[in-house]
């Protein structure tokens, strides 16, 4: 089975609070005036995935403090059956290694982030970067998960 760690905000939605570089207060968080609609790239993953039944989808976003398990597969909708749970609480990179220590049969893994805030430094090799602003609807970032999802394990395993 293959693993994918998703961030919530910024990777199935446009986060509301985007760096505006070049303005007064250069780098720091500005909140939207209009709100995303939660999820609202979710279909662009299920079509990804669909070909894929290989594939769990686990939370690591701070929404696993902030909805329930019940909540988290509303929200995930047609991906619903593919959710195997939430990381432990902390930093991102580490609740991911920690879920991966202690879960069984997982092949191969990727972490799709929208920050890259708390990653792990130098970035993980298994880490797709989303901008904030477009997230999985980025085709560079369906590229990017497509490359993963048709690679061959057994050539990836030879290497």
């Amino acid at each position: 089975m293959r693993m994918l760690f998703v961030d919530c905000d910024g990777c199935l939605h446009p986060d509301r609070f985007v760096s505006c570089p070049g303005r007064i207060g250069e780098g720091l968080p500005v909140v939207e005036t209009r709100l995303p609609r939660r999820c609202q790239w979710v279909p662009i993953l299920e079509r990804l995935l669909a070909p894929h039944e290989d594939v769990g989808i686990v939370i690591y976003s701070s929404w696993r403090y902030i909805h329930s398990h019940r909540e988290l597969v509303h929200l995930l909708g047609p991906l619903a059956s593919r959710y195997l749970g939430v990381t432990p609480a902390g930093r991102s990179y580490e609740s991911v290694s920690a879920w991966l220590k202690n879960a069984a049969g997982v092949g191969d893994y990727r972490v799709l982030d929208a920050t890259r805030g708390d990653m792990a430094k130098p970035a993980p090799q298994k880490l797709i970067t989303c901008d904030p602003r477009s997230g999985i609807s980025s085709p560079e970032v369906q590229e990017q998960l497509q490359a993963w999802l048709w690679a061959d394990p057994w050539l990836d395993a030879a290497q």
